[in-house]
C-alpha cells in the first residue's frame, strides 16, 4: 500500500507504474493464451496513427482505431484496423497492425496472408517469403497464397521454386489462368518458346480479357515467326491493354470492399466514356477524387477527358497531381503526351511519350504517338524510326501505317508510302472514306490520275452511304481540283 503521507505527484507515479505493469502482464497472458510466445514483444501502438490520413477516409480509420485501442489484445480488432489501412493503400500503417494480429492469433491464416502481402509491397522480401509460407502451412487448401508466393519468388528471380509452385497449382482440378501465365513467363525466359506459347494460350482461354497474357503470347508468336497469330493476339491486347485477370481471392475481396467508394465511381465513369457521355464521366471521376484524392486512375482519366473536352488547364493540373502520387504512371504520361500534341507542343509531347516508353519500351501506341511528336518537331528520320518500331510490334496498326505512309509520301517515297496507306482500308468503317481520300491524293501526286479519280469516287460513295455530310463536299472539292489541274 502507498502511504498517504506521500505527495500527490509521487502517488500518481506509483499508480501509473502499477497500471503499466498490469497492462504488460495482460499482454503477456493474452499472447500465451492465443498461442504466441511471451518472449516476442507485440508491436507498440504507433503514436500519431491518424497523422496525414485523408479526410475522406478518416471516419472509417478512426472507428477501427478506436475499436483496436479499446481491445488491444483482440486479434480481430487489430487485424480489422490493418485491413482498413490496407484498403486505402496506407501499407506502412497496415504492417504493424497485421503483425500484431498475427502474433495475437498465430494459428489464424488470414493475418499471416495479409501480413505477407503488405510485407511484399513494402519490399520486405525475406519476411514476405517466410510469412507466405506460414500462411500456406496454416491453410494449405487456400491456393491463392501459393500463387502469391510463386509470383513473389519470380519477381526475386527465384525461378526454380517459383516454377515448382506454378506447376503444383496447375495440377488442381480448376487451375487459375495466372499460374499458366507465370509458367509461360519462366519458360519464355528459358528460351522454350513453344512451351511458353502453350502456357500463354491456356491463360488466354481461361481469361479472355487477360491483357498481359495476350501481349506475352503475341510477342512469343512473333519471335517464332508466326505473324498471323501474333497479330491476332496483339489486336486482342489493344482492345483492353489494362485488362487484368483478377483471380478469385475472397480474403482480398474483403479488404477491397472497405474502399469501394472511389473505385465504383471510376468504373461508372469508364462506362460513360464508352457511351460517349464525356461530361457525365468527368463528374463521376471528380466524385472519385473527392472520396480519394490519391486515386491514380481518376487523375489519369481526367487528363484525357479534359483534353478531349478542351479544358487543357485542368488536364495539365491533373497530370501534375498524378505524377506526384506515382511518377511511373505510364497511362498518365501517355495521356499528357496526347494533350501536348493537341496543343502543338511537340517537344513536351515527345518527352512525355519517352517517359511512357521508359516504363514499357514495347508500347506501340506510345511509339506511334512519339513519332507524331517528332514529326511535328521536324525530326523526320527519328519519327520514321518510331513508326517502324511500332509496326514491328503491331504490323496491322491502322494509325501507324497511315502516319508512316503519309511521312513516306512527304519524303518522296510514293510507292512504299502507298503500300502502308493501303493497310488502312480494313476494316471498312466511317474512317475508310478519309483513308481512301489520302490514297487518292497520293496517287495524284505520283501522276496516276486514273487511280486517284477511282479512289476519290469510291470515297465519296462510302461517305454518302455513311451520311458523313461534312466530308462529302470536301471530297468532291478535292476531286474537282485534281481534274481541273489535268485540264
Amino acid at each position: 500500500m502507498i502511504p498517504r503521507s506521500q505527495t500527490p505527484g509521487a502517488y500518481r507515479k506509483a499508480f501509473l507504474l502499477v497500471l503499466s505493469f498490469s497492462f504488460v502482464l495482460s499482454l503477456a497472458a493474452s499472447s500465451i493464451s492465443c498461442g504466441g510466445s511471451a518472449r516476442t514483444p507485440l508491436p507498440e501502438l504507433p503514436p500519431g496513427v491518424l497523422d496525414g490520413i485523408l479526410p475522406s477516409v478518416r471516419v472509417e480509420i478512426e472507428k477501427a482505431y478506436k475499436n483496436a485501442r479499446s481491445h488491444p489484445n483482440d486479434a480481430a480488432a487489430n487485424g480489422r484496423l490493418g485491413m482498413v489501412f490496407h484498403a486505402h493503400k496506407v501499407f506502412e500503417s497496415a504492417d504493424p497492425w497485421y503483425e500484431r494480429a498475427h502474433q495475437l492469433a498465430p494459428r489464424v491464416h488470414e493475418w499471416a496472408y495479409y501480413l505477407a502481402i503488405v510485407q511484399q509491397v513494402l519490399g520486405k522480401n525475406e519476411e514476405a517469403t517466410a510469412t507466405f509460407r506460414e500462411a500456406i502451412r496454416l491453410k494449405p487448401e487456400y491456393w491463392q497464397a501459393r500463387l502469391k508466393l510463386a509470383d513473389h519468388l519470380l519477381s526475386r528471380n527465384e525461378v526454380g521454386d517459383s516454377l515448382a509452385l506454378y506447376e503444383e497449382l496447375l495440377k488442381q482440378p480448376y487451375p487459375p489462368a495466372d499460374a499458366y501465365f507465370g509458367q509461360g513467363r519462366i519458360l519464355s525466359t528459358r528460351g522454350e518458346t513453344q512451351a511458353a506459347i502453350q502456357a500463354f494460350e491456356r491463360a488466354c482461354e481461361l481469361a479472355p480479357n487477360f491483357g498481359a497474357a495476350h501481349y506475352a503470347v503475341a510477342l512469343a508468336y512473333r519471335d517464332s515467326g508466326d505473324k498471323e497469330r501474333s497479330e491476332l493476339h496483339m489486336k486482342r491486347y489493344t482492345r483492353d491493354p489494362s485488362g487484368i485477370q483478377a483471380f478469385a481471392d475472397p480474403l482480398m475481396v474483403a479488404v477491397n470492399r472497405l474502399n469501394a467508394g472511389a473505385f465504383v465511381h471510376v468504373r461508372r465513369a469508364e462506362d460513360l466514356v464508352a457511351a460517349g457521355r464525356l461530361k457525365d464521366a468527368t463528374k463521376e471521376m471528380e466524385e472519385a477524387l473527392r472520396l480519394d484524392p490519391t486515386a491514380e486512375a481518376a487523375h489519369a482519366n481526367l487528363i484525357e477527358l479534359y483534353w478531349k473536352t478542351g479544358d487543357w488547364d485542368k488536364a495539365e493540373e491533373h497530370y501534375k497531381q498524378v505524377i506526384r502520387i506515382n511518377p511511373d504512371s505510364a497511362r498518365s504520361h501517355f495521356n499528357y503526351g496526347m494533350l501536348m500534341l493537341q496543343m502543338s507542343r511537340y517537344k513536351a509531347a515527345a518527352a512525355a511519350f519517352d517517359l511512357t516508353l521508359e516504363i514499357n519500351p514495347n508500347d506501340f501506341r506510345a511509339l506511334t504517338q512519339s513519332g507524331r511528336a517528332l514529326e511535328g518537331a521536324d525530326q523526320m528520320a527519328a519519327a520514321e524510326k518510331r513508326y517502324r518500331k511500332a509496326l514491328g510490334i503491331n504490323a496491322r496498326s491502322r494509325d501507324t501505317n497511315y502516319l508512316l505512309g503519309v511521312l513516306l509520301m512527304k519524303t518522296k517515297r510514293a510507292q512504299e508510302g502507298l503500300q502502308h496507306l493501303k493497310e488502312t482500308l480494313e476494316p471498312e468503317d466511317e474512317k475508310t472514306p478519309s483513308y481512301l481520300a489520302e490514297i487518292a491524293s497520293a496517287y495524284a501526286k505520283s501522276g496516276n490520275r486514273g487511280e486517284a479519280k477511282s479512289h476519290y469516287e469510291k470515297a465519296i460513295r462510302m461517305a454518302t452511304a455513311a451520311n458523313l455530310t461534312k466530308l462529302v463536299p470536301q471530297l468532291q472539292k478535292e476531286l474537282m481540283e485534281m481534274e481541273s489541274k489535268v485540264r
